[in-house]
């Protein structure tokens, strides 16, 4: 018999569930704390951007998502698993002019990245409106097979350290090839300090007001041959000779000085580009730098070679905050509590995190002389968003709470709003039966007891108010 009737009250309550008047909905949310910030970091191609190495040297990622706008990348900053041809330069042949000291090696940045480094400096009296040239020639031992479908890819930087009345400056890198008549070809491509007249003079593609700015060109062969107008067709690459050199005008200095940098220089098989579906053909590697657009996602993907990561990438992020919500049925309140440490950059063998712009805002979807209460690690800000009001546009109303927030700090923000009855049910929902069956049914009791208390002409506060108590914050 008590199974019958407790079938029989299950059968009620569930024909109720369908039959009820549910709360009304409001336009109203419940507030929200977002910390906002750029943090500038390496990126791994082909993982989360946000992504980085530990003090243990093990992965983590940072608890954040990427705001809605570009991410500049630059291209020098993009390492590969071969950045050179050839880089030995202990092995190469020098050749330097008599009226200079020259300087070379490889060298690694902080963050592991290769580079090329030159300079030259006059150890004797200069001529006037004279070129003056040192230079490095690597074999390339396997001579690879290639074809004018393939790309050169050079990154490069020059700056000028004495000498007011130089004409010019540059570096350059030649790429000797033999062609498919074993006649030695020679592409050379310039990076200048100074600006110059023609993109194009011989076989050298030149590109100048670079002046102490690392540029990346990537082109195709078989433009590169059409705009130094040759009619040959390459077959292998056989030697990379790299380049510095100053020009003197008609003035002299009584010291002349020019360094330069190279961080790429290759002769790739495919067009080098960061996929991003803004673009038609990607986000191709040329120039200073490009946008990543939002379009793009939060991992970056690289084609043409192989990138094992990308340094100094600077990401826009914000993080939201999961608050942890009382409810007080009773008096209708809700209150607050959203805590969270801001991350710290590793101290020892991790990847290097810098953080800047920092800040904490709170989004307020009701009107701040309906906050009762608003601290901030302990201090009161009740009185910064008493006059607040709520948006029509937007329908919600923000203040910065904090910024420039410090690593490794702990912060809590902790309010209590009240709100109207259909608000506080708008915010929240009735019990599930499949995850709490006893607090469903209780629900469901109470909806009864309304529906007959209606239909008798009595009062239903009381029981609405119990029947409130059983429904749990929205998330």
């Amino acid at each position: 018999m008590a199974k019958k009737v407790l079938a029989l009250i299950l059968t009620v309550l569930l024909a109720l569930a369908f039959v009820c008047p549910v709360f009304a909905e409001t336009t109203i949310d419940h507030p929200k704390v977002i910390v906002y910030g750029d943090v500038t970091k390496p990126v791994y191609p082909g993982r989360n951007i946000f992504e980085y190495k530990d003090d243990q040297g093990l992965s983590s990622t940072l608890p954040f998502e990427r705001q809605e706008e570009n991410i500049t990348i630059t291209f020098a900053n993009m390492v590969f698993s071969k950045n050179f041809e050839n880089k030995s330069l202990a092995l190469a042949t020098e050749s330097v002019h008599s009226a200079l000291t020259a300087t070379k090696d490889v060298l690694s940045d902080s963050n592991g990245q290769e580079y090329i480094y030159m300079k030259i400096t006059n150890s004797s009296a200069l001529a006037t409106n004279t070129k003056y040239t040192a230079s490095w020639e690597l074999t390339i031992s396997d001579e690879p097979t290639v074809t004018n479908d393939y790309y050169l890819l050079l990154t490069a930087k020059v700056r000028k350290l004495e000498g007011d009345n130089l004409a010019s400056w540059a570096v350059e890198v030649q790429f000797v090839f033999k062609d498919t008549g074993a006649t030695e070809r020679i592409l050379a491509v310039q990076i200048w300090g100074p600006s110059v007249s023609e993109p194009y003079f011989g076989s050298s593609l030149r590109t100048g007001g670079h002046e102490n700015q690392w540029f990346t060109v990537q082109i195709k062969l078989q433009d590169f041959i059409d705009n130094v107008g040759g009619s040959y067709s390459l077959s292998k690459l056989t030697k990379v000779k790299y380049y510095i050199w100053l020009s003197t005008g008609s003035t002299l200095d009584a010291s002349s000085s020019v360094e330069g940098y190279i961080r790429h220089a290759l002769i790739l098989p495919s067009k080098v580009y960061i996929d991003d579906p803004s673009y038609e053909n990607g986000l191709v590697v040329n120039g200073t730098s490009g946008s990543l657009t939002p379009s793009a996602d939060e991992v970056i993907n690289v084609y043409g070679h192989n990138c094992t990561k990308i340094v100094g990438v600077t990401i826009p992020w914000q993080w939201e905050i999961t608050p942890e919500i009382e409810t007080d049925a009773e008096n209708l309140q809700m209150q607050y509590t959203w805590t969270f440490t801001m991350p710290e950059s590793p101290s020892e063998i991790g990847d290097s995190l810098t953080f800047s712009n920092t800040n904490i805002t709170l989004y307020g979807y009701k009107d701040g002389d309906a906050w009762d209460m608003l601290y901030l690690n302990g201090v009161d800000k009740l009185s910064s968003i008493a006059s607040k009001k709520v948006d029509e546009t937007t329908g919600y109303w923000t203040y910065g709470l904090a910024s420039s927030l410090t690593e490794g700090n702990m912060y809590q923000i902790i309010a209590r709003i009240t709100y109207t009855a259909d608000e506080y049910d708008s915010l929240t929902e009735a019990p599930v039966f499949w995850t709490n069956p006893v607090a469903w049914i209780q629900y469901k009791f109470w909806e009864l007891v309304i529906a007959i208390a209606s239909f008798l002409g009595l009062g239903t506060a009381w029981a609405v108010r119990q029947k409130r108590k059983l429904r749990t914050p929205k998330r």
